[in-house]
């Protein structure tokens, strides 16, 4: 993500529409990297969840973030799961600068 605007932004980052056939993410985790920290292990959301927030970007920063998944359980013969989700953006100020 880069601020190309000349004013800081605040966002976050959400996981939004999400779509899966599992009723528990318990095996389903992520690590959020963001400019190479990483974050602790936490289970994807079944619903629409912000995975960080309050992130401040000021001109002409970029900023890298890697969402890398895992799935740590077994999957039995003849059995299929499915995950899904968006990633969203979204500014948190009211400032006239756009994150795209």
């Amino acid at each position: 993500i880069t601020n190309e605007g000349d004013s800081d932004i605040i966002f976050d980052i959400k996981l939004t529409s999400i779509k899966t056939t599992m009723v528990s993410t318990n095996n389903l985790v992520y690590t959020l990297t963001k400019d190479n920290e990483v974050s602790d292990t936490m289970e994807l959301p079944l619903n629409d969840k912000i995975i960080t927030q309050n992130i401040t970007i000021t001109p002409n920063q970029t900023m890298t973030f890697i969402l890398n998944v895992k799935y740590n359980g077994v999957i039995e013969n003849g059995l299929s799961y499915e995950y899904s989700a968006n990633i969203s953006i979204e500014q948190k100020n009211n400032k006239t600068n756009l994150l795209e």
